[in-house]
């Protein structure tokens, strides 16, 4: 379990170091402005649900992976956050 916190603690640590860029990595659509925006103006449970939808996408830039994974954090859905970042990091966790 202290590993998991570490891994969330460290993703944090990066996706807070950067300035708000995701809109534009994502290719500038609307629904990653959408997300940007939520995102900025802490509103973490719309900003989930729409880094969400652009995660599915096979082309997600990691920004969006970690921005889902800082928000289910911030809501407390420590389950999901930690079900994300296996499937970014592609491990998976057997506890």
């Amino acid at each position: 379990m202290n590993h998991t916190r570490l891994n969330i603690a460290a993703i944090l640590l990066v996706v807070f170091s950067f300035p708000s860029r995701a809109a534009q990595e994502a290719g500038g659509n609307t629904l990653a402005s959408d997300a940007a925006s939520a995102y900025d103006a802490k509103d973490w449970v719309k900003s989930a649900k729409l880094y969400g939808e652009l995660s599915q996408s096979s082309q997600a830039p990691p920004r969006i992976w970690l921005r889902l994974e800082s928000d289910y954090v911030r809501t407390q859905m420590y389950s999901a956050a930690q079900n994300n970042f296996q499937a970014f990091a592609g491990i998976s966790y057997r506890f």
